[in-house]
């Protein structure tokens, strides 16, 4: 599988279309997975009625703040942030599925865009980490938000286990 994904990215192969058309790929994807995850978010902020302060796209991440008043608001923009790069993979996998079944036929091209939504909405939870560490984000970024809570808390029971939080 590694050889299919990676066989057009040698850097012998750089100055190629195939190799350029990869990397064009690659960074939409990647952008396309951090836009379906925040966008996720503030939907889901917007369906549960929770005001939202803030919503900036930066180039590496977008600045959301919100007021959220109980923990099941910020468990679920957590989870649905994740969720939505699996769902929009999902559909996508099943759209080429389809295609393929009736159509018998599906671009190549698109084929490699799946995969690589597919490997961006697993690997989403560790670079939002990473993006929310190297921009210092410790107040807002989503890796952070159960610990703040909790830290927040008036439950000493709480305050005592918040750096499980970072791990949930």
């Amino acid at each position: 599988i590694a050889d299919e994904i990676f066989i057009e990215l040698r850097w012998r192969m750089r100055y190629t279309l195939a190799w350029q058309v990869s990397v064009c790929f690659i960074l939409f994807s990647f952008f396309l997975r951090m836009y379906i995850h925040y966008l996720g978010q503030y939907i889901a902020l917007r369906a549960m009625r929770v005001p939202i302060e803030v919503f900036q796209p930066l180039w590496y991440r977008i600045d959301l703040r919100y007021a959220a008043f109980t923990y099941y608001h910020e468990a679920v923009v957590v989870v649905v942030g994740a969720l939505s790069n699996t769902l929009i993979f999902s559909f996508l996998y099943f759209l080429s599925f389809l295609t393929k079944r009736y159509c018998k036929c599906f671009p190549k091209p698109f084929y490699r865009i799946v995969c690589w939504v597919g490997i961006f909405a697993v690997l989403d939870p560790y670079i939002v980490l990473l993006l929310d560490v190297l921009s210092q984000n410790w107040d807002h970024g989503d890796m952070f938000k159960f610990y703040n809570y909790l830290n927040s808390s008036k439950d000493t029971d709480a305050k005592d286990n918040n750096l499980i939080g970072i791990y949930i």
